[in-house]
């Protein structure tokens, strides 16, 4: 994992192995490392305060930034 100084994140090897056939049998047949990457990425996608994206790159490559913290009213500039 590496983090710039802006606070993106990115974390490679987050995309499981395989042919995806749509099936949601291989959903209970995840084990071992394929069990971690799946429950790492539904955490990330889980966190509302973080948005990510996971991008296809050979074992998958996720990148994630902390979202911005909305302006509250009468906060100084």
């Amino acid at each position: 994992m590496s983090r710039t100084e802006d606070g993106v994140k990115t974390v490679p090897l987050t995309r499981e192995v395989g042919t995806f056939t749509g099936c949601s049998a291989l959903a209970l047949t995840a084990t071992g490392n394929g069990l971690a990457i799946r429950e790492f990425n539904a955490r990330v996608r889980a966190d509302d305060r973080v948005e990510s994206v996971l991008l296809p790159i050979a074992d998958g490559l996720t990148v994630a930034r902390k979202r911005p913290t909305p302006a509250r009213a009468g906060a100084r500039a």
